[in-house]
């Protein structure tokens, strides 16, 4: 059984946020394009797959990005995050 996580990673949003967010990741990690979910105008939904595992980015204006997806990969992207401290995750 697979649990999912959530954790935020900045108070930064948007398309563009994300775009480099993606571009940072894939350096390391095979990234694919999966779908975008408009919830409401200030929710977004961003679904890529990641290393084989579906990874979403919940973007939503005045609160910032989140990232959600199996702990495996969660854990693995934070510690790139952390690595390599690139500014683009300030939370």
């Amino acid at each position: 059984m697979f649990f999912k996580k959530e954790v935020k990673i900045s108070k930064n949003f948007g398309e563009e946020y994300i775009e480099k967010v993606i571009a940072f990741l894939s350096t390391e990690f095979t990234i694919s394009f999966k779908r975008t979910n408009v919830i409401e105008m200030d929710l977004i939904l961003y679904d890529y797959i990641i290393d084989e595992n579906e990874v979403t980015f919940l973007s939503e204006s005045r609160i910032g990005t989140s990232i959600l997806g199996k702990k495996k990969i969660i854990e693995k992207i934070k510690k790139k995050m952390k690595e390599e401290n690139t500014g683009l995750f300030d939370v």
